[in-house]
């Protein structure tokens, strides 16, 4: 983790994302926007990952995982996004197994 740190930080979560894009051969996303109507506060988190595909091609195009936080199993902000990015490269791994992914 961190230097530090507890738990994970920020260099914790653009660390993973830079070796899941070399790994998986796509570039990570992440978006924060604040909760929709109604919520009582926090954000709601995106996380995705977007391959280069040819057009027409019935190859995976993108793979992502919402959250909203603050969430009861991270402390931070930060620890929500590396936790969620753990949950998309399973997913991503899980995609390969069945041979729908292009990495």
């Amino acid at each position: 983790m961190g230097k530090f740190s507890s738990g994970p930080d920020w260099t914790d979560v653009e660390q993973t994302m830079r070796i899941m894009e070399e790994l998986h051969e796509g570039r990570v996303s992440l978006r924060i926007s604040p909760a929709g109507r109604g919520s009582s506060g926090g954000f709601d988190t995106d996380l995705s990952i977007l391959w280069d595909v040819l057009p027409g091609s019935e190859d995976l195009r993108s793979l992502s995982i919402q959250g909203p936080w603050p969430c009861k199993d991270c402390t931070t902000l930060a620890q929500h996004i590396w936790k969620g990015l753990l949950m998309l490269d399973t997913a991503v791994l899980a995609h390969a197994e069945q041979g729908k992914s292009p990495t």
